[in-house]
Order: C-alpha cells, then structure tokens, then sequence
C-alpha cells in the first residue's frame, strides 16, 4: 500500500478510466461506488485540491477517496465562509450566520437591550432610570444589520448604533437564542459539576496528587498570563498550593506579604476586632518582636510548639473564608493537607449511613474570645459535609477544637458519634492525607472550602509564620477578569464578556 500526498486536479472519469493516478497500468472499468464518487466530485467542485489518499487494489480504496474528498471540501468551505446576518421582520429576529456554520435567530429587542456602548452602559452599568429605560425599547425596530469578520453590526430605527462581538454571540446563542444550525439545543437551568477528588497514594482509587502539591514561583506568576491562570485554577482543584520566593519586608515588616498577595487576589479580609488583616503564629524568637502583636492577646491556636490535627479555618463564622494564605517569613515548617471532599467521598463509599447523618444533621460551632478588647462571639451553624442540590460537595466544615456538642435528638447520637469519629478518621488517613514542607518565602494557599490542613512539625522549632483570609467574592472576581482578557481581544468588547454565565468558567470553579 503506498501513501501520497500532492496537488490533484479531480475531474469526472470516463467509464475506462482509473481513480488512480501517475498510473500507467490498463485503465479499469469504472464500479457502480465510482460512479457515486463521480456525483460526488462534481458536487464538490473544488478546483484543484491537496490530498491525501490511499492506491490500492482494495476495495476500500474508494470509501477513503471520497471522505478525503468531503473532508477537503468541508474544510475549504469553512475557511473562506463569511458570517452573515439578515432581519427577520415578521418574527422580529436577527438571523446570525457564523464563519463556523452554526446559525441561530436573536430577539433584536434582546440585542438592543444586551448593547454594552458607552451611551448604553456608561462605567459598565445601565442607566438609573431602568423602568424608562425598558418602556422606550418597546416601539423600536431594526433599520440595518451588517457582519465583519468579527462583529455584528445594527441599526436600530432610532438611529442607535450597536456592535456585538459574534463570538460572544456564538456563546449565548445556547442560551438565549433560538438555535437554528448546530448551536446546541437550549441550555437547561444550570446545574454543577461533580469536582474531581485527589489522594496522597498513587494506590488510592482516587487522582493521585503526586509527589508533591503544585509549587509556582512568584516572578513566573507575574511574567507569566499562563501560569497566573494555572495558579488561579489550583485554588480550585487540587485546592492547594505554595508560592515561593515571597520576600520579607526590607525592614521585617508585614507590608511584602500583604502587597504581593493584594497584586495576585486583592484585599484581605477584615478580622472583626483586630486592626490588622493578618495574623502571626510565632515561636517567639526575640528578633522578631516588632512583627507580631501582643502574644497575651493571641489564641491557643496561636500556639506553633504543639501538632495540629485536620481542620478547617472559620468554621465558628456564618461565612468561612473561602482562600487561607500562611506566608513563611522565617524559619521552616512541616504542614499536612487533605482533601475534605475526598474524604467525604470514602466516607459516603465505606460507611453510607455516617455519610447520610454528617450531609443532613447540622453542627454548631461557637467560641468567646475575650483577649480582645471588644469580646467576640462567634457562632455558625451548618452540616460538616455540605452538598448542592445536585449533591455535589461544595464546602467542607471541620474543626475539633470550635465545635459545640451534638445538637441531635438522643436516638440519633451513637449515630452522630460514630459519623464524626469516621470522617475524623478519613481526614488523617495516610492514603489522603499529603506531608509536605515549607521553607521561609513560601506562601501556602488553600481552598479552606474543601482543604483540610495541620501543623506536622516545625524544623528546627522556630518559625514564624504569617496569615489572612480572602472571601470567595475576590477569588472568582479574579477568576472571571482572567478569563475575560482571554476572550476579548478588542478594549470595546470586554463589556460583553463581563456578563458571561458562571458556568462558562467551570475549568476553574468546577474542576
């Protein structure tokens, strides 16, 4: 069997003429499927192609030909297709055709109201008066509709001008449009996707973290788009990860940790009652005094000289905080993760019942913390595993040391007892549990929805390590600005990204 690849001009065969080519054997009476492939190529009219295709005394041969033949054609179509659009007045619809094939039927009302000009939507936002806004849109209709190679362009018959990227369009078209030519049929109500779940043994059955959990260096992060979106993304799945090179302040202040973490995230989260952002977890080396507050004022939390079993940060707040960040500024440390969702999933797989009592039963967690001067009461309520409608995992609530009692009915406690004792157990199983170190200039930054952490040990026992919170808010808002520079390669486009669904980002938030 030979293989060739070349310029071929396909033309019509004569009855005794040969499919082959650069043959110089007695031609071959033409069979019954070469007639076919005859109509076929002159469907085409392709002019002369580049193909590659099979000779052969197989019968196959033919087949081969002719889906070279298709694919070529369809290809050549595609490429110089050109997107088009026509107003459909009887339904009040424009009919967009892209470059790709799909086709779908918009409500020009919808369009008019979905503009993003600068008349439309000044500063990203619609005009106050949005009643009046909406009652002037009803009279108007569309004057002319044009296509570029990247944008639809309308007038409407009060002179407006609109232009809406037709990439943007293609996305939408699922959801708001009537699909006309491979668009997709209408996308039901939204719903989440399972996460993927990791272990710390490359025997478990679940992905296998690896060797150690993603590390990416601050300088790469900053010089680098790609590998800012793999960090963004790690957040989420594997719900963990170190960023090195953080330098101290020049002057062994806080302001270096708080600054680089604000040009990757933006804002910490606000404590309650202390004045700063952050919190400092010591082991007192008197040349550090100037960093840290008050240690009579500190929590036995606080406390770095003893272990610490899994747990998750805030689980005594309505809202725990969705990233925890712990910035090594001197010294090393010896941490433990987990993933929470993973230990969900072997609990539900091994003990169905504990599974079922620790997603429906709920746990309180309260605490008084009277070393500040305004005494804070903490108080948060939820299931420890808790679950979507879709019963996919979405938040994680475990801390031994802030829970209350069981607030279950007697019968139910020697249920609720032996639950929470099993998924403590899955928490610090070896096969999920992941041992790593830190070194100074490294930043921890977990997903404290879904990762548990500890404390193993401190080298050397000194350390002193540095901490604060962001709200999931100021995650996905860098999550979707991400993803928003990705899309739009024109500054006047970017307001149409802006109103993406959620769901075009699931890469990162549903991993």
């Amino acid at each position: 069997m030979a293989t060739f690849s070349a310029p071929v001009t396909f033309t019509r065969l004569s009855k005794n003429q040969c499919i082959g080519r650069r043959c110089n054997r007695p031609k071959p009476v033409a069979s019954p499927r070469t007639v076919q492939v005859h109509a076929k190529l002159d469907k085409l009219n392709a002019g002369t192609l580049k193909a590659d295709f099979v000779t052969s005394k197989d019968s196959s041969s033919v087949k081969q030909v002719e889906e070279v033949l298709t694919k070529n054609a369809t290809d050549k179509a595609q490429a110089i297709r050109t997107p088009s659009a026509t107003y459909d007045e009887s339904s009040e619809s424009i009919v967009v055709e892209f470059a790709s094939g799909e086709s779908a039927s918009f409500h020009a009302l919808w369009l008019r109201d979905a503009c993003k000009c600068e008349e439309c939507c000044a500063q990203g936002m619609r005009p106050f008066m949005m009643s009046a806004h909406i009652m002037d849109l009803d009279s108007i209709s569309v004057k002319e509709v044009k296509t570029t190679a990247e944008h639809l362009h309308v007038v409407f018959s009060d002179e407006h001008k609109s232009r809406f990227p037709l990439k943007f369009l293609l996305q939408m078209a699922p959801y708001v449009a009537k699909p006309l030519n491979n668009v997709g049929s209408p996308v039901p109500e939204y719903k989440t996707k399972p996460q993927k779940v990791w272990a710390a043994s490359p025997d478990s059955e679940y992905e296998y973290l690896g060797d150690d959990i993603p590390r990416f260096h601050i300088d790469d992060i900053r010089a680098d788009k790609k590998v800012y979106g793999e960090f963004l993304k790690s957040i989420t799945y594997p719900g963990v990860c170190v960023i090195k090179g953080v330098p101290q302040h020049p002057e062994g202040k806080v302001d270096h940790f708080e600054s680089t973490l604000m040009e990757l995230l933006g804002k910490f989260s606000q404590h309650p009652i202390r004045d700063n952002k952050h919190w400092t977890i010591s082991t007192k080396n008197e040349s550090y005094t100037n960093i840290f507050a008050d240690v009579s004022k500190q929590s036995l939390d606080y406390v770095a000289k003893e272990p610490l079993l899994s747990h998750q940060d805030h689980s005594d707040y309505l809202g725990p905080a969705f990233m925890v960040c712990m910035h090594v500024a001197a010294g090393r440390s010896r941490n433990s993760v987990t993933d929470g969702f993973a230990a969900a999933e072997a609990l539900k797989r091994d003990d169905p019942e504990s599974y079922r009592m620790l997603t429906t039963r709920k746990q309180a967690y309260a605490r008084l913390q009277e070393f500040y001067e305004m005494p804070l009461h903490k108080w948060a309520e939820s299931p420890i595993i808790n679950t979507d409608e879709n019963g996919h995992h979405t938040l994680i609530r475990f801390s031994e040391g802030k829970r209350n009692f069981f607030n279950v009915p007697y019968e139910e406690f020697p249920a609720m007892w032996k639950a929470y004792k099993a998924f403590s157990a899955k928490l610090e199983d070896p096969e999920l549990k992941k041992i790593f170190e830190m070194e100074q200039g490294d930043c921890l930054c977990l997903n404290n929805h879904r990762t548990a952490h500890g404390r193993v040990s401190i080298p050397g026992g000194y350390r002193i390590l540095l901490g604060g919170t962001f709200s999931k808010d100021v995650y996905v808002n860098r999550v979707r600005g991400y993803g928003i520079e990705q899309q739009w390669e024109e500054k006047a486009d970017q307001a149409y990204y802006v109103e993406l669904p959620m769901d075009k980002y699931d890469g990162f938030m549903h991993e």
